[in-house]
């Protein structure tokens, strides 16, 4: 997929932005609905810039299906809801925070440590290829 810029987009400094797109998952015209949060990294001159090219990702995005259970899958784009300028964030400045509770702590402190395991070695394996 090839982006078109304009003259002006291309001559300007190009920062770099963290953008969430929210898309609305129907499965078969269910009322129960499911929505996507996405992270998505933009590159353009300003913020306005960044919200249009946003915005744009999110509509190309869009996709209608049948899975293999023969249900209709349906991703719509709601719209943009955060634009995170990156160019002035410093080392160690937070971008996402997420909260989780359980009723089993010890079981989430342990699918937590696993994940970090599981990070490290592939850290390993590409440092050894």
């Amino acid at each position: 997929m090839k982006t078109i810029e304009c003259k002006s987009e291309r001559n300007a400094e190009q920062k770099m932005f963290l953008s969430k797109l929210v898309f609305h998952i129907s499965i078969d015209q269910h009322h129960n609905s499911e929505f996507d949060e996405q992270i998505r990294l933009i590159k353009a001159s300003n913020e306005k810039s960044a919200y249009e090219k946003a915005k744009m990702l999110g509509l190309q995005n869009e996709n209608s299906f049948v899975n293999e259970n023969g249900k209709a899958i349906t991703w719509k784009f709601i719209d943009v809801t955060e634009l995170i300028n990156m160019s002035d964030k410093e080392n160690g400045d937070e971008l996402y925070s997420s909260s989780a509770s359980a009723d089993c702590p010890s079981t989430y402190i342990e699918s937590i440590r696993h994940k970090s395991t599981l990070l490290q070695l592939n850290h390993q394996m590409e440092f050894l290829s």
